[in-house]
């Protein structure tokens, strides 16, 4: 399989689909500490932009404001973790 479409094939993509795999309903702080990621903005920003690209979904989307966002992967974000991880294993 090659390179999933509109889908940036970096590191730490790779990494933060790979720690929502791992751990459904991580929260952003979760997420950056098992992806590796030290600047919270960062991920956040990333975490925004996988949820637009309909890789993730955000499980607390009635949430109280202040209260901590619970990632998962979609349908296609498992496939495309699938697919980044068997790339980096090459």
């Amino acid at each position: 399989m090659g390179e999933p479409a509109g889908v940036p094939s970096t590191y730490r993509t790779a990494r933060v689909l790979t720690a929502i795999a791992a751990n459904p309903g991580a929260s952003n702080r979760a997420v950056a500490a098992a992806a590796g990621i030290v600047d919270e903005g960062q991920a956040s920003k990333l975490l925004k932009r996988l949820e637009r690209l309909g890789l993730i979904e955000n499980m607390a989307s009635d949430r109280e404001p202040g209260e901590a966002n619970a990632w998962r992967l979609t349908a296609r974000g498992m496939e495309v973790e699938r697919a980044l991880r068997a790339k980096g294993e090459r």
